[in-house]
């Protein structure tokens, strides 16, 4: 009787690890560091790519949102192409380009923290207005978002 009861909890115990790890599997994003406490990640779905920063305080802010597509950054700047998803939708007709300058300080509010969304002939000229050196490029691409 104690066998059969024994055998019952570790069945339990069992399905509800396989269960847990197969939902983290599915709906959890797969995190990339960027530089410092950036990373781009998503939740529940590709579609949702965005930049985020880990912040103690706060926890992760939203730094830019979905759909990032293709993101290129080194010690001073992060810069980001990104498909507003509204409603749940890529408009992958419109590009948006962002911004994001290391050496400003991180405020809760994530337009602070970012220069942007600007169209691609006022981001060629920001760009070259805060001297982002031209061997800064989109290295990190998701082709099947763009």
């Amino acid at each position: 009787m104690m066998t059969n009861s024994l055998a019952k909890y570790k069945y339990i115990i069992i399905t509800v690890f396989v269960l847990t790890f197969i939902f983290t599997i599915l709906f959890m994003g797969t995190s990339k560091n960027l530089v410092g406490n950036y990373e781009v990640d998503y939740i529940d779905s590709k579609d949702n790519m965005s930049i985020y920063y880990n912040d103690p305080q706060w926890g992760g802010l939203g730094v830019v949102n979905p759909t990032v597509f293709a993101v290129g950054f080194n010690d001073d700047f992060i810069i980001v192409k990104q498909h507003p998803n509204v409603d749940f939708k890529i408009d992958k007709g419109i590009t948006n380009y962002f911004i994001i300058p290391l050496n400003s300080p991180i405020t809760e509010a994530p337009e602070d923290n970012r220069i942007g969304p600007l169209t691609e002939s006022a981001f060629m000229k920001k760009r070259k207005e805060l001297d982002i050196p031209s061997s800064l490029n989109f290295t990190l691409e998701f082709e099947d978002l763009k």
